[in-house]
């Protein structure tokens, strides 16, 4: 089993190391020390996480199991919806959710949306333990709280699941928000728009072609996204299609076009002559999975 000191230090990630730091603040060091020693030496023999709810069985310096069971309070259903209003507010979060990443911020998006994901205090955790120790939390409870530490070092979206929401559920839900607000963005856009005629296009045609004077100030400046297939990940499948290798698909496709346009940008490459249908592009052809042959990326 990997270490992880009480200080947080031997966390992998930023997530895990707040929760280790957090129990150093909530429980006396002598036992937070004597339980952390039990997971340490692989006594959490058995530890399962479900909706607000993480149970273990725990073997005592004894040898003797002992059941261990951590109620953590989850958000109601309304608070839900506040924290999936501001997440689907900011598509950076949303991508990185989807791309199996927490992102630094997360717990700063839960507080403004008048909640806490990690816990604030110990009177959030209702902790059981079948051991005869009067004292709680028990060294039994400490060694299942350093576990799932370790839980959360693999897989930050544990949090979630204790706060009452899965993965699936939260990416399902997030998609959701961002397809309706897209919705409404539009309706709005339409009922903003200028109801005049526009202007017959014989009235300039010596100034139709020519360029404005927004474009001198115009600056492009073109790296790698910081999400990669950032679109992708946030829209998902689309319903549309049925075929289970579209998305894949989809992924070759613009990572092919964001190294096209690194090399147009920054290499001097020249860009494609519209009229070549595509042939002579720079791109590899993409083999189709339903036939063998070769597809060209137009």
């Amino acid at each position: 089993m990997s270490e992880m000191p009480l200080n947080g230090k031997g966390a992998k990630n930023w997530w895990a190391t707040h929760w280790i730091q957090a129990l150093t603040q909530w429980y006396d060091p002598e036992r937070l020390a004597r339980g952390t020693s039990l997971a340490r030496q692989g006594r959490v023999v058995e530890m399962t996480v479900q909706v607000g709810l993480a149970r273990a069985r725990v073997q005592g310096a004894d040898g003797v199991e002992h059941e261990v069971r951590i109620d953590v309070r989850t958000f109601t259903e309304e608070q839900w919806q506040r924290v999936i209003t501001v997440l689907a507010g900011q598509a950076m979060y949303t991508a990185q959710l989807l791309n199996g990443e927490m992102p630094h911020e997360i717990d700063g998006v839960f507080r403004a949306a008048g909640v806490s994901l990690f816990p604030r205090s110990a009177t959030e955790l209702v902790s059981e333990c079948s051991c005869a120790d009067w004292v709680r939390p028990c060294v039994h409870i400490v060694a299942a709280l350093h576990r799932l530490g370790e839980m959360l070092d693999a897989d930050p979206f544990t949090m979630l699941v204790l706060r009452g929401r899965s993965r699936d559920q939260l990416m399902a839900e997030l998609r959701a928000e961002r397809a309706e607000r897209l919705g409404n963005g539009d309706a709005l856009a339409r009922q903003r728009e200028p109801q005049d005629e526009p202007s017959p296009l014989d009235t300039d045609l010596d100034a139709f072609w020519r360029m404005g004077d927004a474009l001198q100030t115009l600056r492009l400046h073109i790296e790698r996204p910081d999400i990669e297939l950032e679109l992708v990940r946030i829209l998902g499948a689309p319903e549309f299609s049925n075929d289970p290798l579209l998305l894949d698909q989809l992924e070759r496709v613009y990572k092919r076009v964001t190294e096209k346009a690194l090399r147009v940008a920054y290499a001097g490459e020249p860009q494609d002559d519209p009229l070549d249908n595509g042939q002579g592009n720079g791109f590899l052809p993409i083999v189709s999975a339903e036939n063998g042959q070769e597809e060209e990326l137009v």
